[in-house]
């Protein structure tokens, strides 16, 4: 049975500095650095709605999530709330990344027609005196990612969000939260005995985000 004082910690980005996979941060957090023991247990599951574990009878609920959010997450407009009603975080440690962007049409100035419909509807319009303006489109998916951010805080642009969550058997010290909060979010150093498997592939980035319409995002 998983012990009952288990905390799911969820970190702002990922340690892109050290190069660490989600192997090499179990590493120094087990091995290297002592700073606490993981939940291992595939049988437990932390979620939006709560603690569970699977029993040979079925799932049980154990109870709340008790849950810690970076403030760095939190001054970005990430909240707890920010995170589906749905949503399911499993157990151990994982890196997650999501990506969105809004959409965007076309339309005649004044109307709500693009400008081939607009010429439809309008065959003698004068064109020298046609205007043309770009919209957002306020998709269900938009209106629902939207949602999820504080007021006032989502990007109107394409957007691309890192988290770290991790579950552990029991809370940390401080000493330990502040630690993985510089490794994860502050690039601290991290030195120590790592074999090659624990260095993720370092790769490029374009600059280039993936336009998607938003829904659930995506673990990785």
């Amino acid at each position: 049975m998983m012990n009952e004082d288990g905390t799911l910690y969820i970190f702002a980005g990922r340690p892109w500095k050290s190069g660490l996979n989600a192997g090499g941060l179990q590493h120094l957090i087990e091995v290297e650095e002592n700073l606490g023991m993981l939940t291992h247990d595939l049988t437990v599951s932390y979620r939006k709605s709560g603690k569970y574990i699977l029993t040979p009878t079925g799932e049980e609920r154990l109870g709340d999530t008790n849950v810690v959010v970076s403030p760095s997450l939190e001054r970005d407009g990430i909240t707890w709330d920010w995170f589906p009603e749905h949503f399911t975080f499993g157990s151990g440690l994982i890196y997650h990344s999501t990506t969105a962007g809004p959409e965007f049409k076309i339309l005649v100035k004044g109307s709500e027609l693009g400008f081939e419909k607009y010429l439809l509807a309008h065959p003698d319009a004068d064109l020298s005196q046609i205007k043309l303006e770009q919209v957002h489109q306020r998709t269900n998916g938009w209106v629902e990612w939207e949602q999820r951010w504080v007021p006032g805080t989502c990007p109107l642009e394409n957007v691309k969000v890192h988290i770290t969550w991790m579950s552990f058997q029991h809370p940390l010290p401080p000493f330990a939260y502040n630690r993985l909060r510089d490794v994860i979010e502050n690039e601290a150093d991290t030195p120590g005995d790592y074999s090659t498997s624990m260095f993720s592939e370092v790769r490029a980035w374009s600059g280039n985000l993936i336009h998607q319409r938003v829904g659930t995002p995506s673990p990785y």
